[in-house]
């Protein structure tokens, strides 16, 4: 496998006439080299996306900043396989969150065979599982694919081609039941809002952290906010929030009164309104236009090389 991949340095390419010399697999370096290699964090590494498409994604997303991890895992990964389309998986695993999540569905008269997919490496819990609870049908990969236990199998082609279809799998389930600490986890449930049109609500119970982006850090503002009720100001030079409005440009003016800054969308002015009118969304960075990509700038820095013309 090593010799198949190099590591993404984001170099030039010796003949950047041709690009089939470009590398076409390539390894991603540990997200802990980048703050090893960089006096900074990247922009790129802030909890943000590009605005124009946040705005879109917001109106459909519980979750924007998942949607867009998940899209660019599911672009840099893309599957060609298409046998697991002919599957039909409804949730993942901890029984309790299970026959809550069938309970709901049958109180709204929704009626769907109880089937559970489930993946871990402990073989022993699966087949404890599905003999204790009879009601359900319980769906996983062939007992000798789950074995990711030793470096061997657990970094090996073969087992990365198993882990591959089993986490599309658990992604395409309508809830997820997981552990957020797990590397696994959080790309599942990315995955999932890439995958599904629209996600309203949150699809997904964690058994312990909340959701995070590893790897992506806030940075000291400005940041996107949204205001989470209708909040009438008493401030000098404050703005009365309409509860749903996006505020951009916000910043902390008065951390000891939790008093925040920004531009109102709706009413297309700037003022000072609490912090408890408001929540936090994402970071307010200003990505390069997607236009500008063809300038030699940016594909010096992005990709290491300038196609052809």
């Amino acid at each position: 496998d090593k010799k198949a991949a190099v590591t993404w340095k984001n170099r030039k390419v010796s003949d950047s006439s041709d690009i089939n010399k470009s590398p076409q697999v390539i390894r991603l370096p540990h997200v802990g080299a980048m703050f090893r290699d960089f006096k900074e964090v990247p922009t790129i590494s802030h909890y943000a996306m590009p605005e124009e498409i946040f705005y879109d994604v917001v109106q459909y997303k519980h979750n924007p900043m998942a949607w867009w991890t998940g899209f660019l895992a599911k672009y840099i990964m893309r599957p060609k396989w298409t046998k697991a389309k002919k599957l039909s998986f409804l949730t993942l695993i901890n029984m309790n969150k299970v026959d809550q999540y069938f309970n709901n569905l049958a109180k709204r008269n929704v009626f769907v065979k109880r089937r559970v997919f489930v993946t871990s490496d402990e073989l022993q819990s699966i087949k404890d599982l599905k003999a204790k609870y009879k009601s359900y049908q319980f769906i996983h990969p062939p007992y000798a694919h789950l074995n990711a236990k030793t470096y061997t199998t657990r970094y090996s082609a073969k087992y990365l081609k198993y882990f591959l279809r089993d986490l599309f799998l658990l992604a395409e389930c309508d809830y997820l039941v997981l552990t957020m600490s797990s590397n696994v986890g959080r790309l599942a449930y990315e995955l999932h809002e890439a995958i599904y049109s629209q996600t309203f609500s949150q699809h997904f119970t964690s058994l312990d952290l909340k959701y995070s982006i590893f790897g992506q850090v806030p940075n000291k503002g400005p940041w996107i906010m949204q205001a989470n009720q209708d909040c009438p100001t008493n401030l000098t030079d404050g703005i009365d929030l309409i509860k749903g409005d996006y505020f951009e440009s916000c910043t902390f003016k008065h951390k000891k009164d939790a008093i925040f800054h920004g531009y109102s969308k709706q009413l297309q002015k700037s003022g000072y309104f609490y912090q408890s009118c408001a929540n936090y969304l994402i970071d307010n960075e200003n990505y390069p236009d997607r236009s500008e990509l063809d300038s030699s700038l940016y594909w010096e820095e992005i990709d290491g090389y300038r196609p052809s013309m």
